[in-house]
């Protein structure tokens, strides 16, 4: 039976894109002010290593969040 309606959903609303920014500006942030100044981000320090991780998650939900789409 061929269907009688498709629609495909893509996660593009603008808040929701400023709002993913915002989460990224964090761990940015966080590198500059401890790779690049040299001053430890925070009472207690992430590890160097470990702020790049979380800033490559950051990036990898926020590339998942760009791929995602609903299918009807």
């Amino acid at each position: 039976m061929k269907s009688a309606f498709t629609e495909v959903q893509k996660f593009n609303q603008w808040w929701l894109w400023i709002l993913l920014l915002a989460v990224l500006g964090l761990p940015v942030y966080g590198m500059f002010q401890q790779i690049i100044l040299g001053e430890p981000f925070g009472s207690t320090p992430m590890s160097d290593l470990g702020l790049v991780l979380f800033f490559v998650g950051t990036l990898l939900i926020i590339g998942l969040v760009w791929y995602l789409e609903l299918r009807t």
